[in-house]
């Protein structure tokens, strides 16, 4: 998804989109009750198998039509860990507030204990936000959190629990778009661009973030190599970029920049 944040500077054009790496489709967030608190989740620990099964008893209720359920999650499940082991407590209706659907989870599983399903049948990792967030790749995006535990589990069994800290930093030439264009208006060296023989020459950009604040790529196409190299060597000196951190990894965020430029804005 591309977002694009217009500048104009003298004659140059400044363009800067964000491509984001969705990392969900748009699906209600799982409830996880832990550490004496309930947390929103984006990590769904109920098998294809068993969502079948709640498909199914979706569908007979008249809560989803069809294949409906196959694009978007129309459920809330409810899980809860106690004593080192994760359960199923509840499943909701993604509607819950309107039509106060609730799943019957003992029609669907055996072991209830309590109230409660042991989720033995699922082995992966579930991700615990934790303290302030910002949000990246729009509608469809992702809220990265300023930390995030990491449960890893095994036939529902917690195996262990690492705590991962400052998993985001934006920079001041995504916070404020002054800054940038200024960083690149300042540094271009026109000495090094022979005189332009076209009206306009075109450079495109990008800029990829990575796993630190100096851990960003730059990749930049032109019909012109002299302005190419230039506008390579100016980004390069950028002295930080962003990062961001979710999910158990590094995301690559491209932020795109599209740049005009005319023989009238060299210097006099």
């Amino acid at each position: 998804m591309y977002i694009y944040i217009r500048k104009y500077i003298t004659c140059l054009f400044l363009l800067i989109g964000l491509i984001s790496f969705s990392q969900v489709e748009y699906h209600f967030a799982d409830l996880l009750i832990w550490k004496n608190d309930t947390t929103e989740i984006y990590s769904y620990p109920m098998c294809p198998q068993n969502e079948i099964k709640i498909q199914k008893l979706f569908i007979a209720k008249g809560i989803i039509q069809g294949r409906s359920f196959m694009s978007c999650k129309y459920y809330k499940a409810e899980w809860k860990i106690l004593e080192d082991k994760l359960y199923l407590s509840n499943i909701y209706s993604g509607n819950y507030y309107q039509d106060n659907f609730k799943v019957n989870i003992d029609s669907l599983f055996s072991g209830n204990k309590n109230g409660l399903i042991f989720a033995n049948w699922y082995t992966g990792n579930i991700f615990v936000p934790e303290g302030s967030y910002i949000h990246v790749g729009g509608s469809h995006g992702s809220n990265i959190h300023e930390s995030e535990w990491k449960i890893s589990i095994k036939n529902g069994v917690i195996l262990k629990e690492e705590l991962k800290q400052e998993n985001y930093y934006e920079s001041i030439y995504t916070k404020n778009q002054d800054s940038l264009r200024n960083f690149i208006t300042k540094q271009i060296d026109w000495s090094k661009i022979p005189v332009l023989e076209t009206e306009k020459e075109k450079v495109i950009a990008s800029i990829k973030t990575g796993e630190s604040k100096n851990g960003f790529t730059i990749d930049v196409r032109s019909n012109n190599e002299k302005l190419s190299q230039e506008v390579t060597r100016v980004l390069q000196t950028l002295p930080e970029f962003n990062y961001y951190y979710f999910h158990g990894r590094y995301l690559g965020m491209r932020y795109s920049l599209r740049l005009t430029f005319t023989e009238s804005m060299r210097p006099k």
